[in-house]
């Protein structure tokens, strides 16, 4: 999911509706809070997994519509199961996908949920790497935010400044990084190959060291 925008519908501008925060309503009726965003592109995943989350259910004013433009985008009402403080925290958590490309990533047997920073342009001992850098964004109590975190935008100006980092890692572990997943103040880079899950993992002065693992 990327090119997420806030969408008010005609409804919204109804006595029933109150703005509560931007993008952000109090349904009067049925005691909840709404907010409705569209895209260009929506997939099942990672929504699915962001309404669970965020203790959240889809509404039916959802699906593809065509703008003036011609083109096709897709619109998603949701709304929380009552008015509580902790209902109207965990929407407005929900709602910091605006602008974000959120993602789902696999490592073992696990998926979990991401925000895409961008694409890697570095190298490891000389060696290119090309993979997604990615902020770890899993936490069943929808307490979190997609938010840029500290230290999350100097891993990504470390991994995308086009330089080459120095670490005590072999060929193959470079030459199969995958994915970049920045998690509790670490930069964690995943690489398998022969059937061998490995982790390569820094902090913000360099790397630190290699494990191997099948989990995050």
């Amino acid at each position: 999911m990327k090119d997420i925008r806030t969408f008010a519908l005609e409804k919204y501008s109804s006595d029933n509706y109150s703005e509560i925060a931007f993008g952000v309503y109090l349904n009067k009726e049925s005691d909840c809070y709404s907010f409705c965003f569209e895209a260009d592109e929506m997939e099942q995943y990672p929504l699915e997994d962001l309404l669970e989350q965020y203790n959240l259910s889809e509404t039916d004013d959802c699906g593809i519509v065509i703008g003036k433009d011609g083109k096709s985008k897709y619109i998603a009402e949701v709304e929380t199961v009552s008015s509580d403080k902790s209902d109207f925290i965990q929407l407005m958590n929900f709602t910091t996908i605006v602008g974000r490309e959120i993602i789902n990533f696999e490592i073992g047997d696990y998926v979990y949920l991401g925000v895409k920073y961008a694409d890697s342009n570095f190298s490891i001992n000389g060696i290119k790497v090309n993979a997604p850098i990615i902020g770890y964004r899993t936490d069943s109590s929808g307490m979190i935010s997609f938010d840029v975190i500290y230290p999350d935008i100097q891993y990504k100006n470390m991994f995308t400044s086009g330089e080459d980092i120095s670490a005590k890692v072999s060929r193959a572990d470079v030459e199969n990084i995958s994915l970049i997943i920045i998690k509790d103040g670490h930069a964690k880079l995943f690489s398998t190959y022969e059937d061998i899950s490995r982790m390569m993992i820094f902090n913000t002065d360099g790397f630190i060291n290699v494990e191997n693992t099948a989990g995050i």
